[in-house]
């Protein structure tokens, strides 16, 4: 362990955040929730790029890396930007909401989970015999070893996973100099950091008063972090996809359009790149979304399409080329659904979400039927939620285990991560808000910034925008409440 590793993982978000923010500086938001997508973007452009240079056969060397990163931090910043753009006035939510004693809690939760993560004391197992073991062996080959995961002994690594994480470690060790876990177990930390800023800068511009904000900010900073160290999360992938959907919430509760379509395409990216279960999350997210746009009688053109698409598209494509042509997927990743094993699997659920060490979070996923019930505007994020939830329970339905009931206490309480940060988030806006909410979310009437709820032509991404007015003019005359999904 030295600073260098150390510091590695900071270095290299930060250039990633740079590669990223050409690509979302148009989103109006505030400049910390920016910061946040600028962040995953990058993640999302590395991938890609770490992916294409594997079809080239270029390696992912040090010289490689290095121009990747420094290439994708300095290149969006010089694309031109549209007068529209330039001139777009200031919208609800894009002033950062002031800090206070729940924003110094999270804090300390996040600075506590790191120093276990760099100790290696809560490292997680599958980093050490998974996502470390890939990234390692990626880092040593110059690429994704496709020989080496298509060997018959590697079936217990899950060769035919994505290899986003492993990928985004390698780097950080290319930059790094070395291999060391005290540093590259830090990305947790890390991504806590940023989904606990998402969550709070969300809270924020849906006008949830300071003291509930800091009250929700604090309480699942605390809850992640004491999972984050109960349950030895530090290196787990779950952090990425509990990111894509905190991330993604703002565009399902606002009324679809140009920004909420590349967000949401990214998000969607970001989980189908992370794990395989965050595949039929990424699905829900592009589907409910294009669900939502049909609802309005809203064709999405061509540009939301791809902001939607396209960046899946980029991130599954090459993964699922290379599992395909080396054999890689598992045959006994699921069997056919059975009430034998459903009946199994819903008691050891209720175990997994009672284990201690989430401190009975879990348990406000109950209000997700809640929300659908009561809450309009959050109904596409429940939409969202409860296929997730439907998916896992097929997959242990159908599990091909002998003993389901021990596969459901394993991964189970890991999987609750991927939901529970944003559904806290979710309930906070549904019913912790004040008045003025709606009026924010439904881009109706004055906004907290001044400005005539609808300054919708900030929400346009450069996508789709030519820059002669005619689409602010299209949305401008398109505004109305979304129902949900």
């Amino acid at each position: 362990m030295s600073a260098r590793t150390l510091a590695a993982p900071l270095l290299v978000a930060a250039l990633l955040a740079l590669a990223g923010g050409g690509l979302v500086r148009r989103q109006p938001v505030s400049l910390l929730q920016r910061a946040v997508l600028a962040l995953l973007a990058g993640i999302v452009m590395l991938q890609v790029a770490l992916g294409l240079g594997d079809a080239l056969g270029l390696g992912w060397s040090a010289a490689f890396v290095a121009a990747v990163l420094a290439v994708g931090a300095v290149s969006p910043w010089l694309l031109p930007r549209s007068p529209a753009a330039r001139t777009a006035p200031t919208v609800a939510g894009s002033t950062a909401a002031p800090p206070g004693w729940g924003d110094a809690l999270a804090l300390v939760a996040v600075a506590v989970f790191a120093a276990f993560a760099a100790s290696r004391w809560v490292g997680n197992p599958d980093f050490v015999y998974h996502w470390g073991l890939k990234g390692h062996r990626f880092l040593l080959s110059h690429g994704v070893d496709f020989a080496y995961l298509a060997k018959p002994w590697n079936w217990v690594i899950h060769p035919d996973y994505p290899n986003l994480y492993p990928g985004l470690l390698a780097a950080t060790a290319v930059v790094a100099g070395r291999w060391d876990d005290h540093g590259l177990l830090l990305w947790s930390p890390l991504l806590l950091l940023a989904i606990t800023v998402s969550l709070r800068e969300t809270l924020g511009a849906e006008a949830v008063p300071a003291f509930r904000r800091h009250a929700v900010v604090a309480s699942t900073a605390l809850g992640c972090a004491a999972f984050g160290i109960g349950h030895k999360m530090a290196g787990a992938a779950d952090w990425l996809p509990c990111l894509a959907l905190v991330v993604a919430l703002p565009a399902l509760v606002r009324p679809p359009d140009g920004a909420g379509d590349l967000r949401l395409g990214l998000c969607a990216a970001l989980a189908a790149g992370a794990k395989i279960e965050g595949l039929p999350l990424a699905v829900s997210l592009v589907l409910v979304q294009l669900v939502r746009h049909a609802r309005r009688r809203q064709r999405p053109g061509a540009g939301a399409i791809a902001a939607l698409v396209l960046p899946l598209a980029l991130v599954v494509g090459p993964w699922v080329w290379g599992v395909g042509r080396h054999g890689l997927f598992q045959p006994d990743n699921a069997g056919s659904a059975s009430v034998r094993r459903l009946v199994a699997v819903v008691p050891a659920i209720a175990q997994a979400a009672n284990t201690g060490t989430w401190h009975g979070l879990p348990y406000l996923l109950l209000l997700i039927p809640l929300l659908v019930a009561t809450a309009p505007r959050l109904r596409a994020f429940a939409t969202v939620a409860l296929l997730q939830l439907a998916f896992y329970l097929w997959t242990y339905a159908a599990s091909p285990l002998d003993d389901v009931g021990f596969l459901v206490l394993t991964s189970f309480p890991r999987l609750l991560l991927h939901l529970v940060p944003a559904t806290i988030a979710a309930a906070a806006i549904a019913w912790l808000a004040g008045p003025e909410a709606e009026s924010v979310g439904s881009g109706r009437g004055a906004t907290r910034d001044g400005y005539e709820g609808g300054a919708r032509t900030a929400d346009l991404d450069h996508l789709a925008d030519d820059g002669d007015g005619d689409l602010a003019r299209r949305v401008a005359a398109d505004r109305q409440p979304d129902g949900g999904a």
